[in-house]
């Protein structure tokens, strides 16, 4: 089912201008999160501080959530429906869910069916976020890996 990506913006107070929706549109809904380059590169004609600013803004409007690689890039994925998974004031991680980070493509996944494992804290401690990432080769890298080993 697509989403009306204009209703999706309107829903979080954006306006939804050219652009935004053209970055929204770009992250598509293949549970891909995606780098400020790889969007660069299929948005082709928008500048990267002009897509920056509108991941930031969707960030801030809870319409992406964003997740740091193993090399330390950000990579942005659209949130689920009703989404809270970067506000701090609500309790537990129940937004929030793992990612797969392909070792030979650098792809990143959302694993949205699966949870994040639950990790007893110390007294004191008090948790706001929690980012998992689990890597390996991806479908397509798994093939890939198979055939040039002639299996």
């Amino acid at each position: 089912m697509k989403i009306d990506l204009e209703a999706k913006l309107l829903a979080h107070d954006i306006r939804p201008t050219a652009v935004r929706l053209l970055v929204l549109q770009a992250l598509g809904d293949d549970n891909r999160a995606y780098s400020l380059s790889e969007l660069e590169a299929k948005l082709g004609t928008v500048d990267k501080s002009t897509i920056f600013r509108t991941l930031t803004l969707m960030w801030e409007q809870n319409v992406v959530h964003r997740i740091e690689d193993s090399q330390g890039q950000t990579r942005y994925a659209p949130c689920a429906e009703g989404c809270r998974c970067h506000d701090h004031h609500h309790e537990g991680l129940h937004d929030l869910h793992p990612h797969f980070e392909c070792e030979r493509c650098a792809k990143v996944w959302c694993l949205r069916e699966a949870e994040l494992p639950v990790v007893p804290l110390p007294e004191g401690f008090h948790l706001h976020t929690a980012a998992y990432v689990l890597r390996g080769l991806c479908p397509n890298c798994q093939r890939y890996a198979k055939c040039s080993h002639g299996q």
